[in-house]
């Protein structure tokens, strides 16, 4: 659960950035969670799933693995799956990660 003065401080924080809070939220999701995006068309959910997935990739490593806490995560990009509902936005994942 997030306190209220981290959720202002996020809120804060988020207005400063190119996405808004809810965005945010979604980008910054612990590594142990799945996330579900729906929004309607020109909303962000393209570029707020790539920044999810650099977040992944940029802290998998500080945290405990949960398949064995005596190691460190390291997330690897074949290992995260992204699943959209049209071939554009498909074709918009690919052009951003290959």
């Amino acid at each position: 659960n997030i306190s209220e003065e981290t959720e202002k401080f996020v809120a804060t924080a988020s207005a400063e950035q190119p996405y808004n809070h809810g965005q945010f939220v979604i980008v910054h999701r612990p590594i142990t969670e799945d996330v579900l995006v729906r929004a309607g068309a020109g909303t962000g959910k393209t570029e707020t799933m790539s920044e999810r997935i650099m977040f992944l990739l940029a802290t998998s490593d500080l945290h405990p693995d949960p398949r064995d806490p005596n190691h460190l995560f390291r997330l690897r990009l074949d290992e995260i799956a992204l699943v959209t509902f049209t071939r554009d936005a498909a074709r918009e994942m690919l052009r951003r990660w290959v």
